[in-house]
Parts: C-alpha cells; structure tokens; sequence
C-alpha cells in the first residue's frame, strides 16, 4: 500500500513540474461576465498556445448578440485581470468579427505568456450596444489530465480490498 501512494504521489509531483509542449484552454463567454448581465448572447472559446514556439492561436464562436441594430464592433485578448476586473488589449482579432472568430498564430512574450498560464486574460466581444464588451470569458487552463487520472487511481487503489 505504501508502494502505491508513493507511486502516486510521483506521478502528481511529475505532473506538476513537467512543462507541456501544448497548452488548450476551453472556456465560456457571457454578459455577466461582461458586466452585461442583459444580453443573451452566448460563446465558447478554444485556444491553444505551444510553449516551445510561444504561438497562440484561437476560436471563439458566439451567438444571440442583443439585435437587431447590434453590431460587433471589436473582440480581443484583455489582459492582465482577474475575473470582474478590466485590463487593456493584449492580443487584437485580425480576422474579421464573424462568428467563428479564428485568430493566429501569434507570437507571445514571456510576460504575456505567464500572463496566460497564470489564468490572467479574458476574451471579449464589443458591440454598438455595450462598446465595453457584451460578452466576456476569462481563459482557464483545461485540468491536468495525466494529474487527475492519478488521484483517480490513488482513490481507487486506496478501496481496494485488502487480500
């Protein structure tokens, strides 16, 4: 038993030191994030960033903007900010502001790469109705899976039953 939980526990220090190549976030855009908790509008963002090339890239999709004379008129990475709090344009969208937005790659510094693996940028999608941003998500790392699947496994060693 103690063989397993030290087993265990090396494969979650591991996890926790180990730098990864690829980086993907998924995460949600809304109003109430915005500070626009009126607007219906909706979206998912997928971004991944390579931290051995430092290129970013993204999509984002939205929907059900407040309409019918709404437009978008800007969507970009914020940053650096924690959740409810305004920061200035650290990554422009260059393509258009259809929906899906994809953007990419970019080229990201050190500061603004530990910006991003620290959790501190937001997307937001500006319009004529809320020039501030109507909808708004913050970009959150996607949990370590290879960590997650060894305290599983730690659990499930721990029940099991003694022989």
């Amino acid at each position: 038993m103690k063989r397993v939980c030290l087993l265990a526990a090396m494969i979650l220090v591991a996890c926790s030191i180990a730098r990864a190549e690829v980086h993907i976030y998924e995460f949600g855009l809304d109003g109430a994030q915005a500070g626009f908790p009126l607007s219906p509008g909706t979206g998912h963002g997928h971004v991944t960033y390579d931290d051995v090339s430092n290129q970013l890239n993204w999509t984002v999709t939205y929907q059900n903007l407040v309409t019918p004379t709404n437009v978008v008129t800007n969507s970009h990475f914020h940053g650096p900010a924690l959740p409810g709090v305004q920061a200035g344009v650290v990554v422009p969208q260059t393509n258009g502001f259809a929906s899906p937005q994809n953007g990419g790659p970019v080229t990201l510094t050190d500061t603004q790469e530990g910006q991003l693996l620290g959790g501190l940028w937001y997307y937001n999608i500006h319009t004529t109705l809320a020039p501030g941003g109507e909808i708004r998500g913050q970009v959150v790392p996607e949990p370590a899976s290879l960590g997650l699947l060894a305290v599983g496994a730690m659990g499930l060693m721990i029940r099991r039953p003694k022989i």
